[in-house]
């Protein structure tokens, strides 16, 4: 007898060339019996397709929360109402809570708006008619309803605040997923923590802010001893020009003038004064 491979058809062979052949996913058990005098083969098999399949299924289902368990980044796969289906321990950790069948837009995920920019082009028009000022940080709530209607976001900034008040910055990554005719069920949603990195910036921003104001400071000190200084130029140049005047004055007029210390030593006399009394000048 001869089982054939694909449909297990039980083939006539001759009885020296007898050979069994069973599948790897059929169970069988063979028993050999004699009636009446003549040997007899009895074969019992088992289809093992669904076992092996349930099998899979379930190595399949632990490599996954293996995964999410073990993952370096916070995933969370939602199903087509947006209600969160999986969640990984980092994810878990981050809220500080069970996000297993929790709306995803209860995360209170939101994201920095500019009403100049263009992070995200649905809310420009409702910012605007708000009338709201330019370059004013506003903070909008992030939705998953566009990602499970087919739009992705690749490196989005968000944040949001934990319990205990703590603002916990992320990049989020998130892609619709879709069965094999494109209908969309779901989403995968990667979050990556970079609250140390936002801090190292705000705190390098500060200190280039600090910097700068620093440097505006000593600038205008500059200026300002600049223009102290001219100052003291003109007010000397002024100076030694009114002493030059009075020096052609005292040497050209006719009167005689002369200059006396306390013990009436002479100090200056002017070339008149020094005429009368036949004295040679000394170019005082």
């Amino acid at each position: 007898m001869f089982i054939d491979r694909d449909r297990f058809k039980v083939l006539k062979r001759p009885l020296f060339l007898r050979t069994l052949y069973i599948a790897c996913l059929r169970k069988s058990y063979i028993n050999h019996l004699i009636l009446d005098d003549s040997p007899i083969n009895c074969l019992v098999i088992t289809d093992l397709t669904e076992q092996k399949h349930h099998e899979e299924t379930l190595a399949a289902e632990r490599m996954a929360r293996l995964i999410l368990e073990q993952a370096g980044e916070a995933i969370l796969v939602c199903d087509e109402t947006g209600q969160i289906i999986r969640a990984s321990a980092i994810a878990q950790q981050l809220w500080g809570e069970n996000l297993l069948f929790q709306p995803f837009d209860r995360l209170r995920l939101f994201y920095l708006f500019k009403s100049n920019s263009s992070s995200h082009p649905s809310q420009k028009v409702s910012l605007l008619e708000a009338e709201l000022e330019p370059e004013i940080p506003i903070q909008v709530p992030f939705s998953i309803v566009s990602v499970l209607h087919g739009e992705s976001y690749k490196g989005f900034e968000v944040e949001f605040e934990r319990r205990d008040g703590e603002v916990v910055n992320l990049v989020l990554t998130a892609r619709p997923l879709a069965d094999q005719d494109n209908n969309f069920k779901g989403a995968v949603v990667i979050l990556t923590n970079i609250t140390q990195r936002k801090q190292a910036e705000i705190a390098l921003q500060a200190a280039k802010n600090e910097l700068e104001v620093k440097v505006v400071e000593r600038t205008q000190e500059l200026l300002e001893t600049n223009a102290r200084l001219q100052l003291e130029l003109l007010e000397r140049e002024r100076a030694e020009e009114t002493l030059q005047q009075y020096k052609r004055i005292v040497s050209t007029t006719p009167d005689g003038i002369v200059l006396l210390n306390r013990n009436y030593i002479y100090q200056m006399a002017n070339p008149a004064y020094l005429s009368w009394y036949n004295k040679p000048s000394n170019g005082s």
